[in-house]
């Protein structure tokens, strides 16, 4: 079985500390922009993409070589929790970003979204991806990859904000109608669709 020295197992955790360190600096500083970015093509989107491509894939590569060494049996309760959370979770994020558009899901910008998923939550993505990093994290409690959920987790709350203060910029009176419909996490829609909202 192929394992990986233990320092390489801490790549993807180093890869998602950066973003969430610079998540932190964008949120106190608006002129450091992190996300989203302002076009695809620039340096802002690459020193986003790479980061989270390594913190994503490298997670996979240390997950799969992991998983005989730690990974709870089918017969353990925590199995079957760990895998309901990570496909519902996972899967939702996916249906959710389609329903966003992929393009507008990494940065951008296009029409505000407020159907389907985004009825419920202005951040469905957000919220299902956690649930999803929780499952994950029942399944692999190894440190590296807690650690590395764990910064992927705080990357996302403070993408949230930052998100949203786009939004605010972008969409205006539209956005602000629709945060007092809709829950910034997850909610029923606040007013009654019927009435014509």
């Amino acid at each position: 079985m192929l394992q990986l020295p233990t320092e390489l197992e801490w790549i993807p955790f180093v890869a998602g500390a950066y973003l969430l360190v610079r998540s932190v600096r964008a949120m106190l500083d608006p002129t450091a922009q992190l996300w989203p970015p302002k076009n695809r093509n620039g340096p802002v989107y690459a020193k986003f993409i790479w980061p989270f491509r390594i913190l994503f894939w490298g997670l996979i590569v240390v997950s799969l070589l992991v998983i005989p060494e730690v990974a709870p049996s089918p017969g353990m309760p925590g199995f079957w929790i760990g895998i309901v959370l990570l496909i519902l979770g996972f899967g939702i994020a996916v249906h959710a970003t389609l329903q966003l558009g992929w393009c507008v899901a990494f940065g951008q910008d296009g029409a505000l979204q407020e159907g389907g998923w985004f009825r419920f939550s202005r951040n469905p993505v957000y919220v299902a991806t956690w649930m999803g990093l929780a499952g994950w994290a029942i399944l692999l409690p190894k440190a590296p990859i807690m650690a590395a959920l764990a910064v992927w987790a705080g990357f996302y709350i403070f993408a949230v904000f930052l998100e949203e203060r786009a939004l605010e910029r972008s969409h205006g009176a539209e956005f602000a109608a629709y945060k007092l419909r809709t829950a910034r996490f997850l909610g029923w829609p606040r007013v009654d669709e019927r009435q014509g909202s």
